[in-house]
């Protein structure tokens, strides 16, 4: 059975949706692993280039994250600075 394909402004339009929908359905935390674990069950059916693609995909949201978590982190630590704890 042939695959339709999709255009990328489509694939852009999901993302938008997505992207309203994502703080009321998981934390990009859980977003992170759920994509970890579809890479996983996926790995066997995926060629290299795709794979690569959305791993790499994963580590830009992974450096996003942890830079919030730094930027969360810094900001806990001026504001205990700050009230001289």
């Amino acid at each position: 059975m042939a695959q339709s394909r999709i255009s990328e402004e489509l694939v852009f339009q999901v993302f938008r949706q997505f992207s309203k929908m994502a703080d009321e359905d998981m934390s990009p935390a859980e977003a992170l692993l759920a994509l970890a674990e579809m890479l996983t069950r996926a790995h066997p059916t995926m060629d290299p280039d795709d794979w690569e693609t959305i791993a790499y995909v994963g580590g830009l949201l992974w450096r996003a994250e942890m830079k919030e978590a730094e930027s969360s982190a810094q900001m806990l630590e001026l504001l205990r600075r700050a009230r001289g704890q």
